[in-house]
């Protein structure tokens, strides 16, 4: 799908819960491929970092969409576990 719409930037905005104090500011992890998406996760201040742990079909997509020539970048916020 990425390739028949001419796609040029995929973008994954994202949350999930982690151990991190409900008293400090939210933290925000990254990750990028590509020119254009280096410079995207550059100029957010997020921590770039690899996710590793269990998965979705959106990192999959993410990790296929540079292969195909687009690049791709992800955010995603760590919040404290407390608020679920």
């Amino acid at each position: 799908m990425l390739t028949r719409f001419k796609v040029k930037k995929y973008i994954l905005l994202g949350s999930m819960y982690d151990m991190v104090p409900h008293t400090r500011r939210l933290i925000v992890n990254g990750w990028a491929m590509g020119k254009e998406a280096l410079a995207d996760l550059a100029k957010s201040g997020a921590t770039s970092r690899s996710y590793q742990g269990p998965t979705t079909i959106t990192t999959l997509i993410r990790k296929r969409a540079p292969e195909l020539g687009i690049d791709a970048v992800w955010f995603i916020v760590a919040l404290p576990s407390m608020l679920r």
